[in-house]
């Protein structure tokens, strides 16, 4: 499922949803044999170093 990421042909990212230091973001990627899978990835800004500011991924979660 998620090999999909590997050597992708494209990637729809919709705008940000942002509340505090989380954001969540809809993704549609198109794999090197054009399947499309959407995800949902959800991010949070770090506040301790040596990462802090940085935006991580906390998950990575498909679409039905």
């Amino acid at each position: 499922l998620y090999g999909i990421f590997i050597n992708f042909r494209e990637a729809k990212i919709e705008p940000a949803v942002m509340v505090g230091d989380h954001a969540r973001l809809a993704v549609q990627i198109t794999g090197a044999d054009g399947n499309q899978i959407a995800f949902v990835l959800e991010l949070s800004r770090q506040t301790q170093p040596p990462y802090h500011g940085c935006w991580m991924t906390d998950g990575v979660l498909p679409l039905e």
